[in-house]
Formats: structure tokens, sequence, C-alpha cells
């Protein structure tokens, strides 16, 4: 028996997907050290795709980076329009995904809550801002 599989042309999952699965698991009551790890990953992976989305919106093109992976694509990508504000974003960026890092790989290290709420917090405000860049009437990455 075989099966045919078909993708859709559409998007199966988008940032604000992300972002919403890491604010609904935040919200818990008395959430687990997983659950906070996940929610974080997620409000993490819910910036770094608004990055990559905006990408076009600003008429950047996505650039391999000479070290690391898709992640540092969009990071380079972002910093290509070389202004003080793409600089910062890409400096977040990074930061953000040091934390997420700790979150998906270093399972030894204990991962403090209240730490981990203001990088939370950190994460969903980059999305909110990239989300709006390359938008009429929206913040410039200019500016």
């Amino acid at each position: 028996m075989f099966f045919l599989l078909t993708w859709d042309v559409e998007m199966a999952v988008t940032p604000d997907d992300f972002l919403a699965l890491s604010k609904a698991i935040d919200g818990k009551s008395n959430c687990s050290e997983i659950e906070l790890r996940n929610a974080y990953r997620c409000a993490y992976y819910a910036a770094h795709h608004a990055a990559k989305q905006a990408l076009p919106r600003l008429g950047l093109a996505l650039a391999k980076a000479s070290n690391g992976g898709s992640h540092a694509d969009v990071e380079v990508s972002l910093a290509a329009a070389g202004t003080y504000q793409s600089k910062r974003l890409v400096a977040q960026l990074q930061r953000l995904k040091r934390v997420r890092v700790d979150c998906d790989y270093h399972l030894d290290k204990n991962i403090n809550a209240n730490v981990l709420a203001v990088r939370m917090a950190e994460a969903q405000n980059a999305f909110v801002h990239l989300m709006s860049l390359g938008v009429p009437n929206a913040a410039a990455l200019a500016e």
C-alpha cells in the first residue's frame, strides 16, 4: 500500500503559531522546566522566522553565512542592511539564540524561570518588531 503525500503551497506553520504556542505553554500555572524550555524555544523560533520573513520586505536576500547554519544565514542577511538598528536586531537574535541553545542542548544546566521570563519577553518584543519591518506605515529598518 502506498500513500501519496502532498504539500500545500501555503506555509503550514507561521511565526505567529510559534509565538501562540509559547504563550500557551508559558500561560500555564506551575510550568515544569521542560515546558519553560519549550515555551522559550518557541518564542525564539517566532523571532527567528519573523526575521527571515522580513528580509524580502526589506529588499534583502537570504545570504549564506561563512560560519554557522540557517540561523547565521538570517543574521548575516539582516546585518547586510548596515544600519544601527539592523546591528542591534542581529545582536538581539544572537543573544536569544544562545539561550535557546541552552534550552535545547544543555540539559544539565538549570534554567532559571525568572531569567527565562525576561528573555521570553525580549523574544516576543523582537518578534513584534521584526513582523512590522518593511510593512507600510510601520517602523523602518533605517531608523
